[in-house]
């Protein structure tokens, strides 16, 4: 009988296969109609063939037309650019962030070299290009939901109550949908970052090894998540929440800086620069507002709509979420109350954007959250022996 450890480690390795079979089952590989580019995706990741491939040294996007219209067979708009231009003060500039594009590079490098020696236009659309875009996705997800499974470890929760509650989490939200399908939406990709900066921000907190090396880290994965999405960084409000009684109070051991520290500091600062020399080339001002006329009407909110619409209400069609609220009980008293409170504020930020739909996939970015609910659930019920029933009701909120 093997070792509870190596059970354990073996149901990790099941779980992640059968990401990767969902992926290659459910994900067409090369349909015309369902690119692994597209939608805002097209926004994100056009800074890389602006840069490297049409030398767009002032991200015009004059070329983007052509690129499209040989790589896709329809478009949402009747002038392909449409997909991402706007006009800003009088100029067209690409009103998206640019955080996609810096953690997209080693992938849209290696999809420029594979098309330039197989054959295919080395035009930043062809299918090679589409493929590693696809893989990014896929990588982005697994190393997501591995420090998902870690996160909560750290938390307390048992390996089988962290592996499943990461398994429920996965198959039982739009995180699937938009995972699997939506490979260049920002969402999957927000929620892997905030998975980051929370494992490396709680790794800090909770003990006093490498103790720099994950305040250096925290600071990566939440300037990345900024790039990203700039109001993602609203996630650094719930840190303070997890931090010990006497923290403050304990001595921090000298660390000196290493490569590896210098390291992290440098792409720290290659994110930013990468954000903002870009926004400055397009717009002339370093911290401009991209999005034009597209805004948050606070006084409009469909914060009720965001939650129980039959519409698109998230306790409707992703009822894990809801079963998750109920281990708030078990949650140490600060937690309760300031983690239910922020994550109804992000619900109420984007209940009031013009496009108030988006709350739907916004929310994904945020499900760690959730899943700290859930295991706190499952690791209380497990101490009065109702955990496999509430686990029979969280697998059935999957299959629903």
């Amino acid at each position: 009988m093997l070792p509870s450890i190596d059970r354990n480690r073996a149901w990790v390795l099941v779980f992640m296969l059968s990401v990767l079979i969902s992926f290659f089952y459910m994900r067409p590989l090369r349909s015309p109609w369902h690119p692994f580019i597209a939608g805002d995706g097209l926004g994100y990741y056009s800074y890389l063939p602006a840069r490297y491939i049409y030398h767009d040294t002032q991200y015009s996007f004059s070329w983007f037309n052509e690129a499209y219209n040989k790589n896709y067979v329809y478009s949402t708009f009747e002038n392909p650019e449409d997909n991402l231009l706007v006009t800003y003060k009088n100029k067209k500039i690409n009103k998206y962030y640019q955080g996609l594009s810096y953690i997209w590079w080693p992938f849209f490098m290696l999809a420029h070299g594979i098309a330039k020696v197989s054959g295919y236009p080395a035009d930043g659309f062809s299918l090679p290009y589409q493929w590693c875009i696809g893989l990014a996705s896929l990588c982005y997800l697994l190393l997501g939901l591995h420090y998902l499974r870690k996160m909560l470890l750290l938390l307390g929760p048992s390996p089988n109550v962290a592996l499943f509650t990461t398994a429920a989490m996965f198959y039982g939200s739009h995180l699937f949908t938009y995972a699997i399908s939506a490979n260049s939406l920002s969402h999957a990709y927000s929620f892997t970052f905030i998975v980051l900066f929370l494992h490396s921000g709680l790794s800090f907190l909770k003990g006093p090894e490498n103790r720099l090396q994950n305040a250096l880290l925290c600071l990566l994965f939440l300037t990345i998540t900024a790039c990203i999405r700039p109001l993602n960084v609203l996630i650094v409000l719930i840190l303070p929440f997890f931090l010990s009684k006497g923290f403050f109070y304990q001595s921090f051991p000298k660390q000196t800086y290493t490569w590896k520290h210098l390291s992290i500091l440098l792409l720290c600062l290659l994110a930013v620069y990468h954000q903002v020399s870009i926004t400055y080339t397009q717009t002339g001002s370093w911290l401009a507002y991209t999005y034009t006329d597209e805004r948050f009407h606070f006084g409009e909110s469909r914060f009720f709509d965001g939650l129980f619409s039959y519409y698109m209400g998230l306790f409707i069609y992703v009822p894990i979420a809801l079963l998750s609220f109920a281990g708030l009980m078990y949650l140490p008293t600060a937690q309760r109350i300031a983690l239910p409170l922020f994550f109804f504020g992000i619900v109420f930020l984007y209940g009031s954007w013009w496009y108030w739909l988006i709350t739907k996939r916004a929310l994904i970015d945020y499900y760690p959250i959730l899943a700290i609910f859930l295991a706190a659930l499952f690791t209380g019920l497990a101490k009065q022996r109702l955990q496999f029933i509430t686990g029979a009701i969280a697998v059935l909120c999957v299959l629903y």
